[in-house]
């Protein structure tokens, strides 16, 4: 629950009437995008890969980058310029 708190999904989780791992259909494109960062968060893995985040989770998910995955490679696959603001390096495949 730790983990949920942090990435401000607590309060929506704890009031579903099942466990975690059943249907999440009531949560929101960007609420499950920041639910899966929290399953990857708990793993700590060395790379993570983002792929065209949610416009209403990209806030989150870039603060969330830069303090809970600080020590990982993260590469982001993105459509617009403004989804890699907070990237180090960009490299454009045209």
């Amino acid at each position: 629950m730790e983990a949920l708190r942090y990435f401000e999904l607590g309060q929506k989780i704890s009031i579903l009437p099942k466990q975690l791992n059943d249907t999440i259909s009531h949560l929101t494109a960007d609420e499950k995008q920041i639910l899966c960062l929290v399953k990857i968060w708990l793993e700590r893995p060395i790379i993570v890969i983002v792929e065209n985040p949610h416009p209403d989770a990209l806030n989150k998910i870039n603060s969330t980058m830069n303090d809970s995955f600080k020590d990982a490679t993260v590469i982001k696959i993105a459509t617009s310029q403004h989804q890699l603001i907070s990237c180090n390096r960009i490299f454009d495949g045209l």
